[in-house]
């Protein structure tokens, strides 16, 4: 059985998680944008089950793609973000997980 498209849409909840860290780089407004992702993860958190974990584990390449693309025209292209995702999927659902400041 395929995912919903209620599921469907569900998984762009997960773009955010991925495009939302560039804005936590920087002092300005990082609490914000740190309660902004806590409030998706927890959104997704929230509906997931098995299968749309699973849908996600297997397009997390997809919709890393996507959240790159979007960031890039976000920010014109002023960021340098890796290609791949280097973090798994469930470091992106953790609620307080973050992501080390380089």
């Amino acid at each position: 059985m395929g995912i919903s498209s209620e599921q469907d849409a569900r998984t762009t909840r997960l773009s955010p998680l991925l495009t939302l860290r560039f804005k936590c780089r920087t002092a300005y407004n990082a609490n914000h944008w740190q309660a902004e992702i806590m409030s998706f993860r927890t959104q997704i958190n929230e509906d997931l089950t098995q299968n749309l974990r699973n849908h996600l584990q297997e397009n997390q390449v997809k919709i890393h793609e996507k959240a790159l693309n979007y960031v890039k025209q976000k920010t014109g292209y002023e960021v340098n973000f890796p290609e791949n995702c280097p973090y798994t999927l469930d470091q992106l659902l953790e609620i307080n997980w973050l992501p080390e400041k380089s």
